[in-house]
């Protein structure tokens, strides 16, 4: 598990990184010494690395003072940076902030060699920034940079955000000056400077402009991309609408700390406050929708019945058109509007707090997780407004809880992933354990099969073989006769070729039988089937019991004259072959009646088999021991036809 978590733990350590590096860099003016006679910051020694200008400053409240004046009569106060207005001064009718900010130094001799700078970033207010040598006589001076308008008439202000630079014009020969900043805000929530100006050299300057952007977009990139794909994922098909409000909240954050952070200043043109406006108003909108984004997501993540969907969905609605004014109204009358702001947004945090403790009471999967994980951005945002509004000094609380949810949440979709994948590898295991069991049975079950089905093969041949076979003589008998005579009949009629029938009978084969038993019978047919068996050794040749003592074979692509000279020579070799049974030889003979045909339409099967019928007859009639061969016959010939002796 903790090797599938390196992902994240490195993520959290180049947020945490890019949250505090930029700050790590920069030197607070508080190190160096205060001298007399002018109470200035003594720089004499300052490395020209980039410091900020915090601490020591003179705060004149209600007064725009001139460049080079004396403080001589006016009240002030030392204050540090970042400074907000203690209360709120009319003026002219109007509720209009102006105060005077003014920081003495003592620079390095050789100042005037080195490019230095002076930024001013993040101004909530207008602001005129002047440099000057001390003992400069008051004057008319042109500011080095202005920001908005400064003027002690409201129609006059604007406010900005953004990052400024100014050049500072050093000469040879002064080492001492002043830094002075007039500031002047109308209805501003944070009338003052809200963040401090950085002083150094013109390269370190935008090298850490450059490395605070970077780490901002850095940042900004990793909530909207979390967005993003929390609102992919939901679009995509997943049943958990918890993606959707939470990637919604997320990009939103997003907008709102990219515009807070420069990232949409001056949009339109350069002499516009649109940036400052929309980020005041994202703010604003972020804080009320945000609130009803986190009841959504609650409610979709444990799926909760507290709530109907057309609340939550009504409630995101309220949401939306309430913060509709923000983007219509001014951004200097929009604190008008504050009051309906933490009312329905405290609504909302406090229900979102409700539904935690409803879910942490059920005690429902993940419940203290995501309350762990949604509790510090319920304070931070809260946080976050009391630093617009003045009423706390800056803090990095809300990009710290941010962060934080994103990460905590990106580690709980992980285990989540991870638990699933192990439960999908775990069935699957688990499936195909049981497939190779179920293929294993199944093969065993075919190898049984494969064995039955040769035993039943066996078998069938067995039994096909004794269903044609005569059991005596192990030659074919009369119903596999009858099947094959005709088989080749057809075969002879439709290829024109002779067909040739020999039919056998053994002589005095019942008189045998009565002096010497049926055995030697029986042994004598056996010995006659061999013979024939051993004679006719071609495989078209076909050797059959007829019946009784009485062969018959069919030749087939034979002559009747090739027919009756392999009968003449069995019936040769059958007399030659005295047997031999209990000691008594006995004598064997054999007659044969042979005929063969073309078959042709006007012919039929039994006209050849009756001929060779007749054959025999004549043989037998005539001493036996002898073969006769009869004339083809006519068409429908009958038995009584006389043969032909051979």
């Amino acid at each position: 598990m903790v090797r599938d978590l390196w992902p994240l733990v490195v993520a959290i350590i180049i947020a945490l990184l890019a949250t505090l590096q930029p700050y790590a860099k920069v030197r607070s003016s508080e190190s160096f010494p205060i001298t007399a006679p002018f109470q200035e910051v003594d720089l004499s020694q300052w490395d020209f690395r980039v410091i900020k200008l915090d601490q020591h400053w003179r705060w004149y409240p209600n007064q725009l003072l001139e460049p080079g004046s004396t403080d001589v009569g006016t009240s002030r106060e030392i204050v540090s940076l970042p400074h907000y207005f203690a209360s709120q001064q009319a003026l002219s009718g109007t509720r209009l902030n102006v105060g005077t900010y003014r920081l003495r130094l003592k620079l390095p001799e050789d100042s005037f060699r080195q490019n230095l700078s002076i930024s001013v970033s993040h101004v909530c207010n207008s602001a005129k920034v002047y440099f000057y040598p001390l003992g400069q006589e008051s004057g008319h001076l042109d500011p080095i940079l202005e920001v908005g308008k400064v003027s002690a008439k409201a129609a006059e202000y604007r406010a900005e955000l953004g990052q400024f630079h100014a050049h500072l014009n050093i000469k040879p020969g002064p080492s001492h000056y002043e830094l002075m900043i007039q500031s002047a805000g109308f209805n501003s929530p944070n009338p003052g400077l809200c963040q401090t100006p950085v002083l150094g050299n013109n390269k370190a300057l935008q090298g850490l402009e450059q490395l605070q952007l970077l780490c901002q977009g850095f940042i900004v990139a990793i909530i909207f991309s979390f967005g993003l794909y929390a609102i992919g994922t939901s679009v995509s098909g997943s049943r958990n609408r918890s993606y959707l409000w939470i990637g919604s909240a997320a990009v939103l954050i997003a907008l709102s700390k990219a515009a807070l952070d420069n990232f949409f200043i001056n949009i339109d043109n350069p002499n516009s406050d649109a940036g400052y406006r929309l980020a005041v108003s994202l703010l604003y909108s972020t804080i009320m929708i945000g609130g009803a984004l986190a009841v959504g997501f609650v409610h979709h993540s444990f799926r909760l019945h507290f709530l109907s969907h057309r609340f939550v969905n009504g409630n995101l609605i309220t949401a939306v058109v309430l913060s509709v004014p923000f983007f219509l109204l001014p951004a200097e009358y929009s604190r008008e509007w504050i009051i309906a702001l933490l009312f329905f947004s405290g609504v909302q945090y406090l229900l979102v707090l409700y539904l935690l403790y409803k879910v942490l009471s059920h005690r429902l999967m993940y419940a203290r997780r995501v309350t762990l994980y949604i509790a510090p951005l319920l304070i931070a945002v809260h946080l976050e407004l009391a630093e617009y509004l003045g009423w706390m000094a800056e803090n990095q609380f809300l990009l710290a809880s941010l962060v934080f949810l994103v990460i905590a949440q990106g580690l709980t979709q992980s285990q989540k992933l991870a638990r699933a994948s192990k439960v999908a590898s775990r069935l699957s295991q688990g499936l195909t354990d049981e497939v190779q069991k179920r293929v294993a049975d199944l093969h065993l079950k075919n190898q049984e099969l494969l064995l039955t089905q040769k035993e039943l093969t066996r078998a069938n041949r067995e039994l096909r073989d004794l269903s044609v076979t005569d059991g005596l003589t192990s030659v074919f008998n009369r119903m596999y006769f009858d099947r094959q005579f005709i088989s080749e009949w057809q075969r002879s009629r439709r290829d024109q070729k002779n067909l040739c029938l020999m039919l056998i009978d053994v002589d005095h084969f019942k008189l045998i039988n009565d002096q010497h038993g049926h055995s030697a019978g029986d042994e004598i047919l056996r010995s006659i089937a061999n013979s024939l068996l051993d004679h006719f050794k071609r495989g078209s040749d076909i050797v059959c019991r007829y019946g009784g003592e009485e062969f018959i074979v069919i030749l087939s692509d034979s002559s009747s004259l090739q027919a009756s000279r392999l009968a003449e020579q069995l019936r040769q070799k059958v007399e030659d072959n005295d047997l031999r049974y209990q000691g008594t030889e006995l004598s064997i003979t054999i007659s044969i009646g042979v005929c063969g045909l073309t078959p042709g339409p006007e012919h039929q099967p039994l006209d050849l088999l009756n001929a060779a019928d007749q054959a025999l007859y004549l043989a037998k009639r005539e001493g036996r021991n002898c073969v006769r061969v009869a004339e083809p016959p006519a068409p429908n010939q009958s038995r009584h036809n006389e043969p032909t002796p051979s």
